[in-house]
């Protein structure tokens, strides 16, 4: 699939994975899988990992990934029904500097940051640059080409106890056509 997606001139192959058997940290140990290999030679692939809430719960992305973003979402829970609701998606991460080695996962950024990030890098005519800056009033905010990002904090409208320590985005259902989910992109089987 890479090699016919690279035949077709794909400016980034997004490489998301769920695997139910973790993959080795050894790449020595990899060097005959064909797949690993072709994942080492892909520059334009972006493979994917998962965080976890501990050690155990963590996976590690393929071994040689040439760019490794996390996949995990984070869930709200309601305050009435008890339900788990995908609101926010976290876009970066603070890795913990008191045990970097909690999580098989050591990626900063999102899966899906990088993956359009790649994208608009190929591009000759586009200036999109992800940096962090401090604005006038001494907040940080994240500099998207254009975009700005403001950081979300601790009591940030019905936020009161969010983990601010990463870079995060309220996901917003209602900006569709009217219609279903697939008014969001074209689905390729």
């Amino acid at each position: 699939m890479i090699d016919y997606l690279q035949t077709h001139g794909a400016r980034v192959i997004g490489f998301n994975t769920i695997r139910d058997v973790s993959v080795t940290q050894n790449p020595v140990a990899d060097e005959e899988n064909e797949l690993f290999e072709k994942i080492r030679k892909t520059e334009n692939l972006v493979a994917n990992c998962f965080v976890g809430t501990n050690y155990e719960d963590s996976m590690a992305p393929p071994p040689g990934s040439p760019q490794v973003g996390f996949a995990d979402l984070k869930t709200d829970v309601s305050a009435g029904d008890g339900t788990a609701t995908l609101r926010r998606y976290l876009i970066s991460q603070t890795i913990n500097p008191e045990d970097p080695q909690a999580s098989r996962c050591e990626a900063e950024n999102s899966f899906a940051l990088y993956v359009a990030y790649t994208y608009f890098e190929q591009d000759n005519s586009s200036d999109i640059q992800i940096k962090s800056e401090e604005t006038e009033s001494g907040e940080e905010t994240w500099q998207l080409g254009s975009h700005e990002l403001p950081r979300w904090r601790r009591h940030y409208g019905g936020y009161q106890t969010i983990d601010d320590r990463g870079w995060q985005v309220v996901i917003n259902y209602r900006n569709l056509d009217p219609g279903t989910i697939e008014a969001v992109g074209r689905t390729v089987s």
